[in-house]
């Protein structure tokens, strides 16, 4: 079986690699520092590409818009691209965000929410999704598309105050340090809740789509369960056996883009037997214990 990954260095595709390499699977990424706007015979010959190619925060819309646009936009069209030319049947899995849902007044979301993405980076994923579906429509790309929920575990960047908060603020905790928690006012212990998923249920959920995801259809990928962010905290704390947290107001810009509570329904993804199987206790204890040791 041939797999083409594009952002396989990133935290997905480097769990995706090792996953599939472990089968003995002929696996390969696409080239690091190559522009995926110009991906062309790369997929050829591929069973399954997984484009996970992406950017991956709402903070480029403050200083280079164009790079959520190029990225996201440009480059999914350029691998529907290539694939209508070289390799109209290899199977396509798209890794979307649940940041295309943005906020909303009914939670659970199920993948029939309307979505309402609060900033340039969902809009341009959305806008990406749709340009799947209109592939898969009018030129038959086999293409399924994944909704990935709040992702951790290890070979997550730990050193970006954009992205990846959970690994972040974990190290940081790992470390004895302080870590703002931002103050929600007027809600019952001051915090929103998340639905946060291991990376390796991810893969999992990923392969299963790759092998039994019907063409054209969203899939949710998360635990179906969330929690308080302040009690995420309080796990990490209890693990670590030190660090601590103060209460911050939230900054007006992430007021403007950031989503307040958030759950989904998997009820989709688990008629194709999917089952998430490291809990949010189990997954915060190992990252602890393997921040703590180096």
């Amino acid at each position: 079986m041939k797999i083409l990954i594009t952002g396989g260095h990133g935290f997905i595709g480097q769990n995706l690699y090792e996953a599939y390499n472990n089968e003995h699977c002929d696996v390969n990424l696409y080239p690091k520092g190559k522009d995926i706007i110009d991906i062309d015979t790369e997929v050829i010959d591929c069973d399954y590409i997984f484009h996970c190619a992406s950017t991956v925060h709402n903070y480029h819309m403050l200083d280079d818009w164009r790079l959520d646009v190029n990225t996201n936009c440009h480059g999914t069209l350029s691998l529907l691209e290539a694939c209508k030319r070289h390799n109209p049947f290899a199977r396509v899995v798209f890794t979307s965000t649940f940041f295309v849902y943005g906020n909303q007044n009914v939670l659970p979301v199920t993948e029939n929410t309307p979505p309402n993405p609060q900033g340039l980076y969902p809009a341009t994923k959305l806008a990406s999704e749709n340009f799947c579906k209109i592939y898969f429509n009018t030129w038959n790309i086999d293409i399924v598309i994944a909704r990935l929920s709040n992702v951790y575990g290890l070979g997550e960047q730990v050193d970006n105050n954009k992205k990846a908060a959970f690994n972040r603020l974990a190290y940081d905790i790992s470390q004895g340090k302080q870590v703002p928690c931002y103050n929600y006012k007027n809600r019952e212990y001051n915090t929103i809740q998340r639905d946060y998923i291991h990376v390796k249920d991810v893969i999992s959920g990923l392969q299963i789509l790759a092998e039994k995801g019907d063409a054209g259809e969203i899939y949710n990928i998360a635990t179906g369960k969330s929690m308080q962010f302040r009690h995420m905290l309080d796990l990490m704390i209890e693990h670590a056996n030190c660090g601590s947290y103060e209460l911050v107001d939230i900054p007006d810009f992430h007021k403007k883009v950031g989503i307040d509570d958030f759950s989904c329904s998997i009820d989709k993804i688990k008629s194709l037997g999917f089952k998430p199987k490291i809990t949010l206790e189990e997954g915060i204890k190992n990252l602890m214990l393997s921040y703590k040791n180096g």
